[in-house]
């Protein structure tokens, strides 16, 4: 049978669609049709991430990145069908997940609404112009009577709107690179690097490549990009090396930095994490078109930065600069606290185990708040609604949580969630847990005493944490 043959249909045993996982020969599944995809991978839009469900079934993750209309892509590749015994036996709480979705489509609550991303751009462009206005009143000649103080507070003020035009910027960004915007791919591409990329500083191609693993493997030991910051931060002991095996190896140093990590979480965030982000996101771009892109862009932020900052007076640009680089990076050390307070998987769920729904359950936590840090973090508070249905408009994600609670209390599955300084508590405990562990310090009596990364894990795990360039493990093996 030839793909998209529709005259006759093969079935394929779910070992046999097990046996095509590898680049080169990829198939999987989606709602009991087998596809083979080996060809597509090249031209997907985001990228070789179909390889995290070579083999298996991928109906929840495709379903919940792709809208309906996409579906008509997939009969081309079409290869035959699951046999009856093969067919994902799914858990109560699936079919009830699945049924929420098709509703959401049905609805329209999946459909952008284009008046509030309208009203935030403004706001967005409101704080651009406030803070270019107070750098630029901080300059003026008609302060020279008053103290230096004066001049001081309005470039504080004008480094706090500008962070904000950043750190919304970033937030829309995501909205756009998660498909929310216009529902259209190409359009909301350019929109994310436009907002991502030129207004906040932050590559797009790589960033959007990067979140996308990070929604399909969760917390997944050794798949999510996004689950600690080797040798900075380490959230599983499982993805510490064996110190008895490496101590000749690795340098003092990258011990001590695990040892203290919940001690130098917060100021390592705050100073570092933005331009980690700026530097690992332009060389790890995935195409070449994307790079180009990124790169025209961030020069093109770079530039307009430089311009407004020197809008301030001359002796207070690094305050203007500082103040909005700091405000900012706030957003990276709240958002941590929504994945590393909470347990890591080793494998993702099946459909029958409580799938797509039971991961995003167990490896989630929202952040209780009000009003204003609803507004400030984007809705990304409302975590767990955001991974169960990714391209849900975050204006509906408030409205969402009761239905999601009512499913979580009907088939008896936990709802995590937590105030902000529980969750940021939360998340160094876990920090500390495994600065403290046994298994660091080589001792005896481990639960788990073998249960580490090889080598090469160890050296993929380094290198998609500091990017593109491998040459940087020497520092490690030194």
């Amino acid at each position: 049978m030839g793909k998209g043959d529709k005259d006759s249909v093969k079935l394929f045993s779910s070992a046999e669609v097990a046996k095509h996982n590898t680049i080169s020969d990829c198939w999987l599944s989606v709602n009991g049709k087998v596809y083979d995809v080996t060809d597509f991978i090249t031209r997907h839009p985001g990228g070789d991430i179909i390889m995290k469900y070579a083999g298996n079934d991928a109906t929840d993750v495709f379903t919940a990145y792709h809208n309906p209309r996409e579906f008509k892509r997939l009969p081309p590749m079409l290869v035959g069908e699951l046999t009856q015994e093969s067919q994902p036996e799914l858990s109560e709480n699936m079919k009830d997940y699945r049924a929420l979705n098709t509703q959401l489509w049905e609805s329209g609550w999946m459909e952008a609404d284009p008046m509030f991303f309208v009203r935030l751009f403004v706001i967005i462009l409101f704080f651009l112009a406030v803070a270019v206005c107070l750098f630029s009143t901080a300059s003026s000649a008609s302060l020279d009577l008053y103290h230096w103080s004066a001049r001081a507070s309005l470039v504080f003020m004008g480094g706090v709107c500008l962070a904000q035009f950043w750190h919304q910027s970033l937030l829309m960004a995501h909205d756009a690179c998660h498909n929310g915007i216009t529902k259209s791919r190409k359009v909301d591409s350019w929109l994310g690097a436009v907002l991502g990329t030129l207004g906040a500083g932050i590559g797009a191609s790589w960033w959007t490549l990067d979140h996308n693993e990070h929604h399909v493997a969760t917390n997944q030991l050794f798949q999510d990009p996004s689950a600690g910051m080797l040798p900075f931060a380490s959230i599983h002991e499982m993805q510490l090396p064996n110190p008895k095996s490496k101590e000749d190896k690795l340098p003092y140093w990258f011990w001590a930095n695990v040892r203290t990590q919940h001690w130098q979480f917060v100021p390592l965030v705050m100073l570092m994490s933005r331009l980690n982000l700026q530097l690992l996101s332009l060389p790890a771009a995935p195409t070449r078109f994307g790079l180009l892109r990124d790169c025209t862009l961030m020069a093109g932020h770079v530039v307009s930065t430089c311009a407004i900052v020197s809008l301030a007076p001359p002796g207070f640009r690094f305050l203007a600069f500082f103040t909005a680089y700091l405000g900012v990076s706030l957003l990276h050390f709240v958002l941590s606290a929504n994945h590393y307070s909470m347990p890591m998987i080793e494998e993702i769920p099946t459909a029958s185990e409580g799938g797509w729904m039971k991961m995003h359950l167990q490896t989630t936590l929202n952040i209780r708040t009000g009003w204003f840090l609803n507004w400030y973090l984007g809705g990304l508070n409302y975590q767990v609604e955001h991974h169960l249905f990714p391209q849900l408009p975050r204006s509906r994600l408030s409205k969402l949580q009761p239905r999601i609670l009512e499913l979580c209390e009907k088939h008896g599955l936990q709802y995590h969630d937590a105030g902000l300084i529980e969750s940021v508590w939360l998340m160094l405990k876990t920090l500390a847990r495994v600065a403290n562990s046994p298994e660091l310090e080589g001792k005896p009596g481990s639960s788990q005493p073998a249960a580490k990364m090889n080598e090469l894990d160890f050296d993929q795990q380094i290198w998609k944490t500091i990017g593109s360039n491998r040459s940087v493990l020497s520092l490690f093996n030194n």
